[in-house]
């Protein structure tokens, strides 16, 4: 393979434009729903009756597994190939943690949906950071080795 084949391929090995700007946008509405829903979550709980020693212990229960799940959370998305699946996961676990937020607002409900968001985050944000880069590296590796 020569040089200009080498560039060529690394040329349209590049994420379009397209892809990055949704990209970007999936980035700004996961962050966006993520940093909202501890503030959403204590209005909504406050009108169904919740204390707010209640509401600060599930708040808690989420910040604290999001805490911990960082370093799993990368390590995860870092040995995963499939990493916009993972990210799909995610804003699938999100979605089922509002619903049983919302349908079922008992404490051990609320409290697991807290502690899935909590787990997810440690998981999206490194997991929308990873695409880009695996994917021009992974394209990059197989011209190089070509």
């Amino acid at each position: 393979m020569s040089v200009v084949e080498s560039r060529s391929l690394e040329e349209s090995a590049a994420p379009s434009q397209q892809s990055l700007l949704a990209l970007s946008w999936l980035n700004f509405f996961l962050s966006g729903m993520q940093t909202a829903f501890g503030p959403i979550a204590s209005a909504y709980l406050v009108l169904q009756g919740w204390t707010a020693k209640e509401i600060g212990f599930v708040l808690t229960m989420g910040g604290i597994a999001r805490l911990i799940s960082q370093v799993p959370g990368g390590a995860l998305v870092d040995g995963v190939r499939a990493k916009r699946l993972l990210v799909a996961a995610g804003v699938v676990t999100i979605a089922l943690g509002v619903l049983m937020f919302r349908l079922w607002p008992s404490f051990p409900l609320v409290a697991l949906a807290e502690v899935l968001q909590g787990i997810t985050g440690g998981v999206l944000g490194p997991g929308v950071v990873a695409i880009p880069s695996y994917s021009l590296g992974r394209l990059r590796g197989a011209a190089v080795l070509a």
